[in-house]
């Protein structure tokens, strides 16, 4: 699986590095906390198309946080599993099998993250059934950076409201888990 701490610069061969993090000011070591406010919050990006990663890279390098990428939900599934996110920018619509699998993790996590889809601004008409669907929140592109640290800030916000519930969360994942597996 990816190893959260790999540093991929540059790209060798077809399609993105299997895991890939943009550093900024602070650097996330193995087994740190994702989301402590004094070493800024770790997004996971999921997404294969290199504009968007290039273009929230280039926004997160004005702050603290940092810019993981998995380019498909399966990647992006074993990273929560193994590790605490508090963000994921889901990119494109992604179909609705992927979307569908990924709502069946988050469900089985004890603290899982805010989910903000990236979506064209063209498409509009579907942000009402994407937050209906269960995102947090829709990130329209063109990127705006201002739009961007707000969105991503408040989601974060959020989470770290939320995983103050944690036992209450736990319960209930528990109780997810038990679901899932009943069907």
């Amino acid at each position: 699986g990816p190893d959260f701490c790999r540093l991929a610069v540059g790209r060798t061969g077809q399609g993105p590095p299997p895991f890939e993090v943009a550093m900024t000011k602070n650097v996330l070591t193995k087994g740190a906390s994702a989301h402590g406010s004094d070493r800024g919050v770790t997004v996971l990006l999921v997404s294969e198309a290199d504009h968007d990663y290039e273009a929230l890279r280039d926004i997160f390098s004005h702050s603290n946080w940092t810019l993981a990428r998995v380019p498909s939900v399966k990647e992006a599934e074993h990273v929560l599993e193994t590790q605490t996110i508090p963000v994921v920018i889901v990119g494109g619509a992604g179909d609705s099998d992927s979307w569908d699998s990924l709502r069946k993790t988050l469900l089985l996590l004890p603290n899982p993250p805010k989910v903000v889809a990236s979506v064209r601004f063209s498409e509009a008409n579907r942000w009402m059934d994407l937050i209906d669907s269960g995102v947090f929140d829709v990130l329209p592109r063109p990127y705006d950076p201002a739009e961007v640290f707000q969105v991503i800030g408040f989601a974060w916000l959020e989470w770290r409201r939320a995983t103050a519930l944690s036992p209450i969360r736990a319960a209930e994942s528990s109780a997810a888990t038990a679901q899932v597996a009943a069907h």
